[in-house]
């Protein structure tokens, strides 16, 4: 994660938002809204929670780059908690792979210690060398 960023603060800020699935409504070509539940009722009435309105102030954008800023807010609201969670679930899988490899370096550190003791061929011994090698290197971080 993002250096100063928390996933539970983060995915509280995600909750506290307006629910539903958003959507981009454009009543016009420069009058775009983030909406969740909008619909367009018969007596010609729009009803929705407007959640965002995109304009372009002065600056006078595109109607295509202010639809792009419209669709971005609108996914956001189910994508941004839906990547925290899967950062989160990694980040533990990560964690728990760790610990299981100390776990098999440690047990093969300690087993490899004992060798002189094991009769082994001069193939199998190689072999073990090859295997056991990346364990004594100098270990990375994630």
């Amino acid at each position: 994660m993002q250096a100063g960023r928390e996933a539970e603060k983060d995915l509280q800020m995600c909750d506290e938002a307006t629910t539903g699935t958003w959507a981009v409504t454009q009543l016009s070509e420069k009058e775009i809204y983030v909406t969740s539940g909008y619909e367009f009722t018969p007596d010609g009435k729009h009803k929705a929670d407007w959640i965002a309105r995109i304009d372009d102030g002065d600056d006078e954008k595109d109607s295509d780059q202010l639809m792009a800023d419209a669709n971005f807010i609108a996914e956001a609201r189910e994508a941004l908690p839906h990547w925290i969670q899967r950062s989160v679930a990694a980040e533990d899988e990560v964690k728990r792979m760790k610990t299981m490899i100390d776990g098999i370096v440690g047990s093969l550190t300690a087993w490899a210690m004992h060798l002189e003791d094991t009769k082994l061929t001069e193939s199998q011994y190689r072999e073990l060398q090859q295997i056991t090698k990346p364990l004594f290197e100098e270990k990375t971080t994630i």
